[in-house]
């Protein structure tokens, strides 16, 4: 009888420990959960365009299940690499978060994604405490200032990409 019960011992330890491993791997597209930091973007560029636009070139990167797009981040003066990109608002399209939105799908490193950006955004106080956005033209000669954080659906921001910059031009 042990003989019979050990024989049937080994298969199930066999498949529950394959069930384990398999469940547990270490596969960065399963991660999927509320604190979820997502991966830092790199190798983001931007160009000024005549007219006072600039366009943003960047790679759909992110590969975490939570992952729903870019928040774009325009400054007047320079963060840095190091400082958080979320020291101001981001770049918002009809009131969007992320600013790019993105799915699994949208994942291409080879393929360079293109934003053109018509316009500056800033922020003011009303007399609510709320803050109005302002959409205004870029100015002439001035030098601007350019990141992108990873969003997650659980409102997670990733470290932001290297800083880039460009002037606009008239």
């Amino acid at each position: 009888m042990n003989i019979l019960k050990n024989r049937m011992m080994i298969p199930a330890t066999a498949f529950l420990t394959a069930w384990l491993l398999a469940s547990f791997s270490c596969n960065p597209k399963a991660r999927n959960f509320d604190g979820e930091i997502p991966n830092q973007p790199v190798g983001i560029k931007v160009r000024a365009n005549s007219g006072l636009t600039f366009t943003l070139y960047y790679y759909v990167q992110n590969q975490e299940t939570s992952f729903d797009g870019y928040n774009v981040y325009i400054t007047r003066e320079s963060t840095g690499n190091t400082q958080p990109a979320n020291l101001y608002p981001p770049y918002s399209l009809r009131g969007s978060s992320p600013t790019l939105v993105h799915n699994q799908s949208d994942i291409d490193v080879d393929q360079p994604r293109i934003f053109f950006i018509p316009s500056f955004v800033t922020f003011h106080p009303n007399s609510y405490g709320a803050q109005n956005t302002l959409y205004l033209p870029f100015q002439a000669g001035v030098r601007y200032f350019f990141k992108i954080t990873a969003h997650t659906i659980f409102d997670k921001e990733s470290l932001p990409s290297n800083e880039v910059s460009a002037v606009a031009i008239p």
